[in-house]
Parts: structure tokens; C-alpha cells; sequence
């Protein structure tokens, strides 16, 4: 299955109208969040909360912590990722606790669903 870019330009995880299978919520992220950059930014792609045992998704759009106390973004929790696209490298307890909790698929370097 080919990638290919969502309106917001996420190319990183496959589209519900190729899969069908995507499930996104309402979050709101504190300006201390900790997967932000210096300047605040936090990118598409983002795992969230953190990028360890403790994930649960991936921020879907890109946000600016910096403009009020809490900023609304949206979180997938359910679909197909392509890790080789995300901003950040996801650290190895981060694929296992995906793996585990079965609800992001991952897939390998070569764009095919990862079934290790």
C-alpha cells in the first residue's frame, strides 16, 4: 500500500479513506508539554504523551504551545503509521507498548504492515 499525503499534508500515517480504520480524538497539550521544541512547536507526528512505554498515539497536527495555557490539537489512537516518516525516531519501548496495546499499526522500511 503507497503513502500518500492527507489535506494537513501527514504523510506519515495512511488515511481512513485508504483504510478505514482511523480513530482520532480531541486533546489539549499545556505549554509544558514535553514533546514541544524550543520554539514551542510542537510537529505532526509527535508521540504522545510520551515517546516511551507510556505512548497512546500520535499528535495529528502540527501545534503552537506557545500562543495560549492549553492548545486543542487532535490524537490518533487507532491506524497505520509509517515510523520511518514521523519527526522523531520512536525509541524502542515506544514500538513495543504500540505493538502491545494492537491498536497503531506500524509499518517496516519498506512501506509494508510490520507483523514482527
Amino acid at each position: 500500500m503507497a503513502i500518500t499525503a492527507t489535506p494537513q499534508d501527514n504523510r506519515w500515517w495512511v488515511s481512513r479513506h485508504q483504510t478505514g480504520i482511523n480513530y482520532t480524538r480531541p486533546i489539549q497539550l499545556a505549554k509544558t508539554f514535553a514533546g514541544a521544541a524550543a520554539d514551542g512547536l510542537v510537529k505532526s507526528g509527535t508521540p504522545y504523551p510520551t515517546n516511551d512505554e507510556d505512548i497512546i498515539g500520535f499528535i495529528v497536527n502540527d501545534v503552537d504551545v506557545n500562543s495560549i495555557a492549553q492548545s486543542g490539537c487532535s490524537l490518533l489512537q487507532i491506524g497505520i503509521v509509517n515510523p520511518q516518516l514521523l519527526p522523531v525516531t520512536l525509541h524502542a519501548d515506544a514500538v513495543t507498548a504500540l505493538k502491545d496495546a494492537g491498536k497503531i499499526t506500524l509499518l517496516d522500511a519498506d512501506g509494508m504492515v510490520d507483523l514482527s
